[in-house]
């Protein structure tokens, strides 16, 4: 599932993701906030915000199929709750929800929503830099460390259309900068929120 705004990273990480998760389906999936500063919002407003979104998910579909992902599914969450979006992702039965720490490239902590996510979320994420877009550009193997066990699912998959070396560093996150030689961290959330800016120049799937 990928949470879409309206931003550039979050179009890059479509990119990104087409070239991890080929044959994937994908959820497009915007919240629509229905309050704004504690006023009701307008219809005009909702237009406005609606068409935005719109125009971001067109964009994401865009990348998406131009990429061969064939697979797409688009929705709106009507609501001013983090835990909304993540009870969509859990009724469809996601098994990866896509994110970027902020909607700008101003990577140097978590932007508010992401950071709720990444508390709240049952399901594994994959919190997206642009500093990952090497993978694409440069490499055919995936450098990919873990800590912990990670999802099965997801990692048979990366092997599936990639050729990956996997390095096992244990189930602490004190790994200094030794995670800037790894493409992709596997990371369990407490090892992530204790230390979370270690991980913001890495793909991190956090599960």
């Amino acid at each position: 599932m990928i949470c879409s705004i309206k931003s550039d990273v979050v179009y890059r990480m479509a990119r990104f993701l087409s070239y991890l998760f080929p044959s994937a389906t994908y959820y497009i999936v915007s919240l629509v906030r229905t309050m704004k500063h504690r006023v009701m919002m307008t219809s005009l407003y909702r237009r406005i915000v609606e068409n935005a979104l719109t125009e971001a998910q067109d964009r994401v579909e865009e990348i998406l199929r131009r990429n061969g992902v064939s697979n797409i599914l688009r929705e709106f969450v009507y609501s001013n709750r983090v835990s909304d979006l993540l009870k969509y992702a859990e009724k469809h039965s996601i098994d990866l929800i896509a994110i970027t720490p902020r909607s700008t490239y101003n990577l140097d902590r978590l932007g508010h929503v992401a950071e709720k996510i990444i508390r709240r979320s049952k399901i594994p994420l994959l919190l997206y830099t642009w500093k990952a877009d090497p993978i694409i550009t440069r490499r055919r193997v995936l450098n990919v460390a873990k800590i912990g066990s990670p999802p099965i699912k997801i990692l048979n998959e990366l092997s599936r259309v990639n050729e990956i070396r996997l390095v096992d560093l244990g189930k602490s996150a004190s790994v200094d900068n030794r995670i800037m030689e790894f493409d992709i961290v596997f990371v369990d959330k407490e090892s992530f929120l204790r230390e979370p800016s270690k991980y913001l120049w890495v793909v991190s799937i956090i599960y």
